[in-house]
């Protein structure tokens, strides 16, 4: 299981690279990624296949609300949600590169 440092960390990784312009060093855990201009609905797709490469597992998206993904808080709580027990992190080399499979 990430810790919720862990899994910020590599969201700003992934978020860097989806937005290069973006000072994402100093988003907060509860600043919104909307109000930001870092997260569209585009880019909320592209997010939720990264943490599913990174968990392993699919994130059933109609379990949670959009709002879900509009903070860091509020990712790690899908993820923590939607990891299985026991489940390993994967996906080192994905936190880099958003769009590719």
């Amino acid at each position: 299981m990430l810790s919720q440092p862990d899994l910020e960390a590599r969201l700003r990784t992934f978020l860097s690279a989806l937005r290069p312009d973006a000072d994402v060093a100093a988003i907060t855990a509860h600043a919104n990624l909307f109000e930001l201009g870092i997260l569209d609905s585009l880019a909320v797709v592209e997010l939720i296949v990264f943490l599913e490469h990174l968990i392993g597992t699919e994130i059933v998206v109609e379990n949670y609300q959009l709002e879900s993904f509009h903070t860091l808080a509020g990712i790690h709580d899908v993820v923590t949600d939607s990891t299985p027990p026991g489940a390993t992190v994967r996906g080192e080399d994905r936190t880099s590169t958003p769009g590719t499979p």
